[in-house]
């Protein structure tokens, strides 16, 4: 990058006029790492209106976010005035981190536009504590999803060695208020890794799909967007209340996000796995009941 527009990069990152709002001026996206989250962000703010805050509730980036575990459980009546005043802060966007703010590329902005790989656990508390939060959970195909995962490596936390899953299963709380958890680790070979990953993806996701009967939250497909974006998109920014520039976001639609891993021309589904490894994956999700949202995990 050449040196003035590293200059202004870094100025709209370190640079930004907050008005003090509430939560009511903030979305949240919160979905599974490699779900299509920082894409989607991306396409809420083609008018560059909001503050970007990028992953603020990862605890060893993040001192605001200290109290909460990496892949915080939080049941939605839990009272706690300490959870409380850090959500509030983070949902908010008071303090300022190099780490959340390397999305950012608006000067001045009055709303912020979260997006976080690790609250899907904590969801259904933060919209029972901050009603007026607009929240998205967004889910991508099982196979997409571990599919990369796999690629990556992914599934021990940043700078340790605990498991995501380990780390999840050691919150005693989830497992009474979830029983099914339980019954699917003692079926279930979690020594595993495509095992492990497909846990993982069904407890991210199960939890808050099954907090939401009320539609506190809106689930996005990302399937849905990728598919038939024209409609996709503008059913969300409609569903939303969101005014949108069409000639901007018909440009973004075609942009691999930021955080994208190979810029290719986006596929509904990306499927790296064995006949063996999608049979394992098919049984598990059926298990815990979300098979109904994908067709062709129903075979």
């Amino acid at each position: 990058m050449r040196p003035d527009r590293l200059l202004v990069k870094k100025a709209q990152q370190g640079a930004w006029f907050h008005i003090p709002g509430g939560v009511k001026n903030t979305i949240l996206i919160s979905s599974m790492g490699r779900s299509g989250s920082t894409w989607l962000a991306q396409l809420l703010n083609h008018e560059n209106n909001y503050r970007e805050i990028f992953e603020p509730f990862l605890p060893i980036r993040v001192p605001e976010a200290s109290i909460f575990e990496y892949c915080q459980y939080l049941a939605p009546k839990t009272q706690n005035p300490l959870f409380e005043k850090a959500g509030y802060k983070i949902l908010t966007g008071r303090f300022r981190n190099e780490w959340t703010d390397s999305a950012n590329s608006t000067l001045f902005a009055r709303k912020q536009l979260i997006k976080d790989i690790r609250t899907n656990l904590m969801l259904g508390w933060l919209k029972e504590k901050f009603p007026l939060l607009t929240a998205i959970l967004l889910i991508r195909h099982p196979y997409s999803v571990i599919s990369s995962w796999k690629r990556l490596g992914w599934g021990v936390e940043p700078r340790g060695n605990r498991r995501d899953l380990d780390i999840i299963l050691n919150q005693d709380q989830l497992l009474l208020d979830y029983p099914l958890i339980t019954r699917a680790i003692d079926l279930f070979d979690a020594s595993d890794y495509i095992t492990e990953l497909t846990l993982l993806w069904c407890i991210l996701n199960y939890v808050p799909m099954a907090q939401n009967v009320a539609g506190q939250f809106e689930v996005v497909y990302y399937e849905n967007l990728v598919s038939n974006p024209q409609i996709g998109v503008h059913e969300l920014f409609k569903k939303l209340n969101l005014r949108s520039d069409q000639e901007k976001l018909k440009l973004m639609i075609q942009q691999p996000s930021k955080t994208a891993y190979r810029k290719t021309h986006f596929k509904e589904v990306e499927c790296d796995l064995t006949p063996l490894e999608t049979v394992r994956v098919r049984e598990i999700v059926t298990y815990f009941g979300l098979n109904n949202l994908y067709p062709e995990l129903e075979g």
